[in-house]
């Protein structure tokens, strides 16, 4: 039987009037454009649950009564589906009527459900999340597995020693190996002792007039990096730029660059570099012949800079405490110099002499890890090479290693090479853009803070 609009109208009024049984048993009175053989128990109470415009009892009912109609749930194709809510094909007049007859509880029914469907998609997403996260460790789990205890010993050796140079994730080995396994694996891949010292004298600067102005940028490239390579033929416009006083955050490389009206640079010395603040340097910080920063106190530290000599000098400072560094400094002339350090460990792989009075080092296996590097070297003639590769991805390439930095300083003619910080810190500015940066993917397109960075003046 189908209703007037009128008889509908006087069946909302009068609800109270009518208990479940009545209803059920006469389906000639109900909004139904369907035969009473489909009204139901849940349409009823959907119904009952409207009229009396009680919110929380419709959706309740909705829940409670989550079940398909013949096999599927239909949506309305128009406005009254209500973001989604599943309603049965007989449901629809009712819908529509009463959001007709009164917008007021359309309106409180449609902001009740969307919360409802907002707090539904919530926790529905982040079970999803969770899953793909859980998903996704055990997968990167059972991949560095393999590639720990796989048949490939290149890729076991070139993983451990990789991560043990990075700042944030060298404890990523020992999550999967032991202590003994992650040293025999960096002993068989490292560099020899190199126990030479810079000898001033093989140094002769000789800048020609002519190159005195001159930088020359040379793209260099290997089996797994690509690099750019900066050539300053005059060694007194290579110093080391700084924020000093040192505070918490640092500066990018563009901006360092831009503070001291130089035309280019790259990064210098270890670091505090948690956070990417980049303000406080390690160990000891020299800039135009001023100690800047004195922390000495750490294994393998190197100081790397130039004298007043303009050459290119490497020089160890273990067991030296401050006063052991001020007189060193003073003794062997230091104008600008960082800090980096050369240590072998399960807790540390790093390394600093590449080459050292034209002898190239000797390395073991693999020599290092693949890695973005920062590297400086010198001329017989005093020319400087300023070097940053990059890696881990970019491009496809996982870095460069030791032995790389060190056939690409000894191929471009360096007598004394050495390399300093490197990974997410590696990065070069030229003449007003960034020619290689750092690799971490926000920051693509800048360098992380630095506290310090070898510039070249224009």
């Amino acid at each position: 039987m189908k209703l007037s609009k009128r008889k509908v109208e006087h069946l909302i009024q009068e609800y109270n009037s009518f208990t479940y049984d009545e209803l059920v048993n006469s389906g000639e009175n109900l909004p139904f454009k369907l035969k009473p053989s489909y009204i139901n128990k849940k349409s009823i109470e959907i119904f009952m649950a409207l009229v009396k415009e009680n919110i929380n009892e419709t959706l309740n009912i909705y829940k409670k009564h989550k079940i398909s109609y013949k096999g599927k749930i239909y949506l309305l194709p128009d406005f009254y589906a209500l973001s989604g809510i599943p309603i049965q094909v007989k449901d629809k007049f009712i819908f529509k009527f009463l959001f007709d007859k009164n917008p007021d509880f359309k309106r409180k029914f449609e902001d009740k459900y969307n919360k409802i469907l907002t707090k539904h998609l919530f926790l529905k997403g982040l079970s999803f999340a969770s899953t793909f996260l859980i998903f996704i460790v055990i997968t990167l789990f059972l991949s560095l597995k393999i590639i720990c205890y796989g048949p490939s010993l290149k890729a076991r050796n070139i993983f451990v020693s990789t991560f043990l140079e990075t700042g944030a994730l060298k404890f990523i080995p020992s999550l999967i190996m032991s202590d003994k396994e992650i040293n025999e694996i960096v002993n068989k891949n490292g560099l020899l002792e190199f126990n030479e010292d810079v000898d001033t004298s093989k140094v002769e600067i000789d800048v020609k007039e002519e190159n005195k102005d001159e930088i020359e940028i040379k793209k260099v490239y290997g089996n797994n990096f690509f690099g750019t390579l900066m050539i300053v033929h005059d060694p007194s416009r290579v110093k080391l730029a700084t924020t000093y006083p040192f505070t918490k955050y640092g500066k990018e490389l563009n901006e360092i660059v831009k503070l001291n009206d130089a035309i280019g640079a790259v990064n210098g010395g270890l670091y505090e570099s948690i956070g990417n603040h980049g303000g406080y340097p390690v160990g000891v910080v020299v800039s135009n012949e001023q100690i800047q920063y004195n922390s000495p106190y750490g294994k393998g530290y190197y100081l790397i800079g130039f004298d007043t000599d303009n050459k290119l000098r490497i020089l160890s400072m273990e067991g030296l405490n401050t006063d052991g560094v001020v007189n060193l400094v003073k003794k062997e002339k230091i104008r600008d110099a960082v800090t980096f350090q050369e240590e072998y460990s399960d807790a540390n792989n790093h390394f600093v002499k590449l080459i050292v009075n034209g002898e190239n080092r000797k390395t073991t296996g693999l020599g290092s890890g693949a890695n973005p590097r920062t590297a400086i070297g010198q001329r017989a003639d005093g020319t400087v090479l300023l070097l940053v590769t990059d890696g881990r991805g970019i491009s496809g390439h996982l870095g460069a290693t030791a032995s790389d930095l060190i056939d690409v300083m000894s191929k471009n003619g360096a007598i004394n090479a050495a390399n300093i910080d490197g990974g997410s810190s590696s990065s070069m500015y030229y003449n007003g853009e960034y020619l290689m940066t750092s690799v971490t993917l926000y920051y693509s397109n800048s360098s992380w803070r630095l506290p310090d960075a070898f510039i070249v003046t224009k």
